[in-house]
């Protein structure tokens, strides 16, 4: 979409071809939207299926729970998947 446009802005090509480059991404977008929802399923029935589970806290138990992933992110012990 990106070198569509700058085609385009460039005047080396048409309109039409920055419209038809919007339309193939949206439908991409989806089917990678799709594909992390897949993969994070995943990982969550891989989680569950090696004995994880949730854990149930309270409100105010929250914080300290956060607390802790976040040092442990720092020292590199916790991935965080974004």
């Amino acid at each position: 979409m990106r070198l569509a446009r700058l085609q385009f802005d460039g005047g080396y090509s048409p309109y039409s071809t920055v419209l038809q480059a919007e339309q193939q991404l949206f439908p991409s977008e989806l089917n990678y939207t799709q594909y992390r929802a897949a993969l994070f399923i995943s990982l969550v029935n891989i989680y569950k299926a090696m004995g994880g589970g949730w854990l149930v806290v309270s409100e105010g138990e929250m914080d300290p729970l956060l607390n802790g992933i976040t040092k442990l992110r720092d020292m590199g012990m916790v991935m965080v998947i974004q």
